[in-house]
């Protein structure tokens, strides 16, 4: 009798402990519930009491971007060669008139439009109106002719050497003649034009070898 009554006591103080530990987990979450029900409105208040536009203004002053190279860059001259190493970097620093997107589509930069005549030769470009360089300078047809013709004349890139001549049909428009019709020059030279300002170059005595505009 007596081991039953101490077995029945034994159960019981069982139960009793387990509800009370129980007991004790719920009020815990119930107390972190509460506690993070007061850090969230803490939260919200400190956020309410902070001024919209500080965010904005912390981007607007990000005006500099610092980029570093394990490779020597011997000139920043928009006439470079066609290096691929040099050709990654010189294109954080320069647009072109095109550049092909991550899904091999030939996408307008500078240039607004381009199309081929039937003799496969003639290419009609047209250039946004609303191009400047960092210092101002309104970059016209002018420029981009100067540009080209300074490619060709330089010799530095290749798919310049195919270029026969280029002709001027309005203050944002042009023609380039190719020496023949070949397959992917044209985009070659689209994307290998890197817009510069003739005036921003040519009043540089250093040719943009050290600083470029």
């Amino acid at each position: 009798m007596k081991k039953k009554l101490l077995t029945v006591l034994l159960a019981c103080s069982l139960i009793v402990g387990t509800l009370a530990g129980c007991s004790g987990q719920e009020a815990n979450v119930a107390t972190d519930s509460k506690e993070s029900t007061q850090n969230t409105e803490t939260s919200s208040e400190s956020n309410t009491d902070a001024d919209p536009g500080d965010a904005a203004v912390t981007a607007t002053n990000l005006s500099e971007l610092t980029l570093g190279s394990a490779m020597a860059w011997e000139t920043l001259t928009p006439f470079r060669t066609m290096r691929v190493w040099v050709n990654v970097y010189s294109r954080l620093l320069y647009d072109s008139l095109a550049y092909f997107s991550a899904d091999g589509v030939l996408m307008p930069v500078v240039a607004k439009s381009w199309d081929v005549e039937s003799d496969g030769v003639t290419w009609n470009i047209e250039i946004f109106d609303y191009v400047y360089d960092s210092a101002g300078n309104h970059i016209t047809a002018d420029d981009i002719i100067w540009n080209i013709e300074e490619h060709m004349a330089q010799g530095l890139k290749p798919c310049f050497n195919q270029i026969d001549s280029v002709e001027k049909t309005s203050d944002y428009s042009f023609n380039i003649i190719l020496v023949q019709d070949m397959v992917g020059i044209m985009e070659t030279v689209l994307m290998n034009t890197y817009v510069v300002s003739r005036a921003a170059y040519e009043s540089d005595p250093d040719g943009f070898n050290t600083m470029v505009i």
